[in-house]
């Protein structure tokens, strides 16, 4: 979501990687999905998508960085990677721009173990 609007992935998601063209003039965008509960018996959080990568306009973007925004759980990982889980409506909060950008979101697929 850009300004209240739908911005669909411009093609099929390949290996969890979402390619978004945000509309001139967009700042603050919003990742939403379905959100669910934890299969860990402790955890009590409602999880959306596990992010695993940003890149907005061929630049990485922090997972930890000023650009994250509410809707992000605390940055997990380990040795080989890092994450954060969303909460089925993520805020990443970019500064406008004068022309259009490209987005790239990528995911890990975990989402697929969460309770209904």
């Amino acid at each position: 979501m850009a300004d209240g609007h739908e911005v669909p992935p411009v093609e099929d998601p390949l290996e969890g990687e979402y390619r978004f063209v945000l509309p001139q003039g967009t700042g603050a965008g919003r990742l939403v999905s379905p959100a669910r509960a934890s299969p860990a018996p402790r955890d009590t959080r409602r999880l959306g998508v596990a992010v695993i990568r940003l890149e907005l306009d061929g630049v990485t973007v922090s997972l930890e960085g000023g650009e994250i925004g509410r809707g992000l759980h605390p940055v997990e990982g380990d040795q080989k990677m890092r994450w954060r889980w969303t909460d089925g409506g993520a805020w990443l909060v970019l500064p406008h721009s004068s022309s259009a950008r490209r987005l790239v979101v990528t995911t890990t697929d975990w989402h697929k173990n969460l309770r209904v």
